[in-house]
């Protein structure tokens, strides 16, 4: 700011030789420049001089914090004022008379801006004005990237000028495409098509202005395209579910209502029956597909109208269709619960249910199931108008556990709605089932003993048992069963006594099978009955012996009791006594206790008879039958010589030599 000529005088408020700082201000005035007007400049300091001589005249350094205000009127027709804090240290001259007056005329050497401001205005209007153009129905941005508007495009124009002192809008140019430029009068309102300055069909346009200001600044054109729709959308319906021409069904015909455009749709509908008269207006989402679904409150006549409009103006004519609403099929069954109570196992039950429709058209109904005792006759069907069907739910339990809760839940869908039909049941209890304690009874007597002998059968099941014994009547010595029938409940038994009496026999075994018959299974029990008695045992059944003539040997033959009881085995040896070579047999008879026994030597000599055989047939008696005991005997004969081979050959070769 400085570097120019100015005056300035400054104040001082303290006076005398002891004066150290003073305050005041300058100012300095810039004259007409060339291509400016000049610049006013005030400066208030704070100064802190040193003067060398200080009387009249004399040299000055001054350090000086000044705050300095500008204002430039520059050449370009800007005005400029602007603020300064700053430091700086000046050199000069002062003149002056002490106490009273003085002046200066310093220079600065040194200047530093503690803080600066300044700020620039055109007081001249050198920037052209800017126009912009609105609508009062906004057109549409399409997806190709056009604006597109309809047959109610209404515009205007808004001006401005700029600048910090601006001249004022003079006036605005428009064109329409390749039209004349026309002065466009604020503040008109233009409308584009019917009755404005176009009438176009479906056609893109281009719309130009600019404005000029009152200093002749004049503004760059601008300009807008935009597509012009003349032509609505159209639209249709179909309808979706069961129907018949016009005919319909509530809560499950739909009408459907969608359009189609160049660039967007959007559908309205309102629908009539006598009840309820028209309804309001209803207004689609852009292009959705409006689906409506006939409720039961619009059974009977009824009117849908609608039409479709783009949002832009275009309007479609309105359509009217006429409907007959109907209700629907309406599935009803009769009972949707049964209890077949206790089923016992194996068995079958049936249960029936019945089918209804409620309602018109025709109702196709389908049951599902997934349990495998469960069955249902017939598993689909289809009925009429107010008709009916009958369905048999049938269970099976077979191989189904005893003691058990089952149930189920039957699914019937139908284009009528669907409903579940539940069935339950127990089975029954654990049938009655026979066990008996033993599967063999068994006996051992002595002749003519009597004896008696317990069995016992069990109900493992859990319902009664009922049950009889058979197969006893034709054994004699069976003499006594009891019970012979009777009822077991769950769990329980009881004893079955069953009395044998021995015939008058020995060692002997016998044995019979009984026969239990009931409701839970058949089971039979076999009684063995021993009669105890001696049985003979004989070591040797055939005695063989080789002698020499005149030559005499001894065998011995066991005999034993190998039977039981307390009778004794009674025997006697016989047929020996007439036969000669046969010299004895020792003892010849006997008693044997049962497991004992007695050895019989039996002795032979051999007949001079060289070479002969000869044979005999013991018999040995006993109280338990009797059995033949054979006796061989073979006198050896004299010596015979036997040589084998009886005849040697030779055969051999020269010079050879063999060994026989």
């Amino acid at each position: 700011m400085d570097g120019w000529f100015k005056a300035g005088a400054k104040y001082s408020f303290f006076k005398g030789f002891d004066k150290i700082w003073e305050t005041g201000f300058s100012k300095g005035y810039d004259p007409p420049m060339i291509n400016g007007y000049g610049r006013v400049e005030i400066k208030p300091v704070v100064s802190f001089p040193v003067k060398i001589l200080y009387y009249f005249i004399g040299p000055k350094v001054a350090p000086e914090v000044y705050l300095q205000g500008v204002v430039e009127l520059q050449s370009n027709g800007k005005l400029l004022w602007g603020l300064k804090l700053g430091f700086d240290i000046r050199v000069g001259v002062v003149v002056g008379i002490p106490y009273f007056w003085e002046l200066s005329y310093d220079w600065p050497v040194v200047d530093y801006a503690i803080a600066e401001w300044s700020q620039t205005i055109n007081i001249l209007d050198q920037l052209a004005p800017q126009t912009s153009l609105r609508s009062f129905i906004p057109p549409r941005y399409a997806s190709g990237g056009n604006w597109y508007a309809g047959p109610y495009l209404f515009f205007y124009f808004q001006g401005r000028d700029r600048g910090d002192i601006p001249s004022g809008l003079d006036y605005t140019m428009m064109k329409i495409d390749n039209g004349k430029w026309m002065r466009y009068n604020y503040p008109d309102i233009i409308c584009l098509t019917h009755g404005g300055i176009l009438d176009y069909g479906l056609s893109s346009h281009t719309i130009k202005w600019y404005s000029v200001d009152k200093m002749g600044n004049r503004e760059n054109v601008k300009e807008w395209s935009i597509l012009l729709d003349l032509q609505p959308p159209s639209s249709w319906y179909t309808l979706l579910g069961p129907h018949s021409d016009n005919t319909v069904f509530a809560n499950q015909t739909k009408i459907i209502l969608q359009g189609e455009d160049e660039n967007s749709w959007r559908i309205w509908y309102r629908i009539w029956n006598k009840r309820y008269g028209w309804s309001e207006w209803v207004r689609g989402g852009e292009c959705e597909v409006l689906i409506y679904t006939f409720p039961e409150n619009m059974v009977g006549k009824c009117y849908v109208e609608w039409y479709a409009e783009d949002g832009v103006w275009n309007f479609e004519n309105v359509y009217n269709q006429t409907f007959y609403v109907k209700t629907p099929p309406k599935l009803k069954v009769d009972s949707t619960y049964h209890d077949f109570g206790i089923v016992d196992i194996p068995s079958k039950k049936s249960w029936v249910f019945n089918i209804k429709n409620l309602g018109d058209g025709t109702l196709s109904w389908h049951v599902f199931e997934d349990k495998k005792w469960l069955s249902i006759d017939p598993a689909e069907g289809s009925i009429t108008d107010d008709g009916t069907s009958d369905v048999e739910v049938t269970i099976s339990t077979m191989g189904l556990e005893y003691n058990k809760h089952y149930n189920a839940i039957i699914r019937i869908s139908s284009n009528g709605g669907s409903t579940d039909v539940h069935v339950e049941f127990d089975t029954g209890e654990t049938p009655p089932k026979l066990e008996l304690s033993m599967s063999n009874l068994f006996f051992k007597l002595e002749s003519r003993e009597s004896d008696t002998e317990f069995f016992e059968i069990r109900n493992s099941g859990q319902k009664t048992l009922d049950w009889s014994i058979s197969g006893y009547d034709d054994v004699s010595w069976i003499t006594f069963i009891s019970p012979t029938s009777g009822s077991i409940s769950r769990g329980k038994s009881i004893p079955v006594q069953v009395a044998v009496s021995a015939p008058n026999t020995l060692d002997r075994d016998y044995s019979a099978m009984l026969y239990v018959v009931s409701n839970g299974g058949n089971r039979h029990l076999r009684v063995h009955l021993r009669v105890m008695g001696p049985e003979l045992y004989v070591s040797s059944n055939d005695i063989r012996v080789r002698l020499d003539p005149g030559c005499t040997i001894t065998r011995k033959v066991v005999i034993k009791n190998v039977g039981d009881g307390k009778k004794r085995l009674e025997w006697s040896l016989t047929g020996w006594e007439n036969i000669g070579w046969i010299n004895s047999v020792s003892p010849s008879h006997g008693s044997i206790s049962s497991g004992g026994s007695s050895s019989v030597s039996i002795t032979v000599t051999s007949p001079n008879d060289e070479g002969n055989n000869y044979a005999a047939n013991l018999k040995l008696s006993s109280t338990v039958g009797s059995k033949n005991i054979p006796v061989r005997l073979h006198v050896n004969g004299p010596a015979i010589l036997h040589v084998v081979p009886t005849d040697i050959k030779f055969i051999l070769d020269p010079y050879s030599r063999d060994e026989k």
